[in-house]
């Protein structure tokens, strides 16, 4: 272990010397200090590894947001395990793809969430947490375990969290990220907000959820808090940002045009609100700066493969682009064989820096030293400017993801749904320009000769398989699906 190393661990015993009795996290029914965070989660991490649970394990975790969730990623730490977060919008099947994926020991499940899994795969053991009202706490048991934890160094370069992201092929993969990649993304982010002690991140974005961990770790690391939100309600973010000192807000379309619309309906200020980050439509940016002048908007761009923000800066900077890359992050755009291409060129952007991801689950052999310094293809377009500032231009060919109200759906996962449909012959999806989303999923389908079939069919078939967000919002049906002479879908033509 180098000596440079700083885990997870180390920030959370910092936390706890140097602001013990300040708030770290709260929800509407109970709250936890820095100090008390630390010591809890190392009274969890002995009741883990009482049930067996050792270095390398993962514990997966099927929940609303609570704070359970960081009290198990702060066991983790001091186990070495990997905390698996997972989506709980997703169908039963897929959960159960992604708990064969990891193999995990435990999974922990909220009894809201429950009914996804059902049919746990052998070898894994399920704890139940309790209701978030519930006065007994769901881990209260595994917490007074005595058995002693032996104190052990860990890499920063070892795994903290297992995050699952679609893929192109269509089926989720399992992103690694390090102590390292998650602790130095956050304090970049704490280091260009300037956040402090006296922060409070309004935690509406799911913890499963690069950008909602993210604004977590990175309140955390500069001794703030989190107001953690189960679920989305504009009057109870403008509540918080104008009553309870919620200052930081990470949100996906169209979140903060109702947020703004509940400050306007209620005439309230949003005093507290200084930082607001996502991707948002010049208008409502607009909105947002115009309602609430002490606020500021910060353009961003960023994957779960590299621990979150690669580039942020002031969205009134410069209207339009993705920020400048973060102090850690290296930017470079390329062409097709991987040379550097001009300023103002459009290619391939490349990312390297300690956030870059370890890889894929399962974990492959370590690279060799001479590659551990090599780039990370986004496999997105894009362009710098002459300041420097990172201009996004989509999706490159060999990435095909449609990105709706922050969620990345694979097409060919849906395709791949459609085609099982007694009534069609074929199905393409793509995704379209969506006013309220970003974008929105459609299906071209063609139906097979005799058969019938509505877009409500269509849509309602896909939504029993997949996860809701992943339903065809648009179903066109058609003569035949264009396809060039390899056999794959003609995406242009379509």
């Amino acid at each position: 272990m180098s000596r440079w190393s700083f885990t997870y661990r180390d920030l959370l015993e910092r936390n706890a010397s140097l602001f013990s009795s300040m708030p770290a996290l709260s929800t509407r029914h109970r709250s936890l200090t820095h100090g008390e965070l630390y010591a809890r989660g190392q009274a969890l991490a002995s009741g883990l590894a009482s049930l067996g649970v050792q270095p390398g394990d993962r514990l997966a975790i099927v929940c609303e947001n609570r704070p359970e969730m960081l009290e198990l990623l702060a066991a983790a730490a001091w186990l070495g395990a990997c905390l698996v977060p997972i989506n709980y919008r997703l169908s039963a099947d897929e959960v159960r793809y992604v708990l064969d994926d990891v193999a995990p020991r435990l999974a922990f499940v909220s009894r809201q969430y429950a009914h996804l899994v059902e049919r746990l795969p052998a070898g894994i053991v399920q704890l139940l947490l309790n209701d978030a009202d519930d006065p007994a706490d769901a881990l209260e048991a595994l917490c007074r375990t005595t058995s002693p934890l032996g104190v052990r160094a860990w890499d920063d370069q070892a795994p903290l969290v297992v995050m699952h992201t679609a893929a192109v092929d269509g089926q989720p993969k399992g992103a690694i990220l390090s102590h390292r990649g998650l602790v130095s993304a956050a304090m970049q982010m704490q280091a260009t907000w300037r956040l402090g002690p006296a922060d409070r991140g309004i935690g509406v974005l799911p913890l499963f959820h690069i950008a909602g961990l993210g604004l977590a770790l990175a309140v955390q690391s500069a001794g703030g808090a989190v107001l953690l939100e189960e679920r989305f309600e504009p009057d109870r973010v403008a509540e918080l940002a104008e009553h309870q000192g919620g200052s930081v807000l990470s949100c996906f379309p169209p979140m903060l045009g109702a947020v703004l619309d509940s400050c306007e309906r209620r005439r309230g200020q949003l005093c507290h609100l200084r930082v607001v980050s996502g991707v948002e439509s010049p208008e409502t940016i607009g909105r947002l700066h115009s309602m609430v002048p002490h606020a500021m908007f910060w353009s961003a761009y960023g994957q779960t493969e590299t621990s979150g923000t690669i580039s942020l800066s002031p969205f009134a900077e410069r209207p339009g682009s993705a920020g400048r890359p973060m102090p850690l992050c290296s930017v470079r755009i390329v062409d097709d064989v991987g040379e550097n291409v001009e300023r103002g060129a459009v290619g391939q952007i490349m990312v390297r820096g300690p956030g870059v991801f370890r890889g894929y689950w399962p974990p492959a052999q370590p690279r060799p030293v001479a590659e551990q310094d090599a780039w990370h293809r986004t496999d997105d377009l894009g362009w710098l400017d002459s300041d420097g500032y990172l201009w996004f231009r989509g999706r490159s060919k060999a990435k095909d993801l449609i990105k709706t109200g922050g969620e990345n759906v694979s097409p060919a996962e849906v395709e791949r749904v459609l085609k099982t449909h007694p009534a069609l012959a074929d199905a393409a999806v793509l995704g379209i320009p969506d006013r309220t989303w970003g974008e929105a999923v459609k299906a071209v389908c063609v139906l097979r000769p005799g058969a019938s079939a509505t877009a409500a069919d269509i849509i309602e078939y896909v939504g029993e398989r997949l996860a809701r967000f992943k339903r065809p919002k648009v179903v066109e049906f058609v003569d035949r699906v264009p396809r060039l002479t390899s056999g794959r879908v003609d995406k242009s033509a379509l």
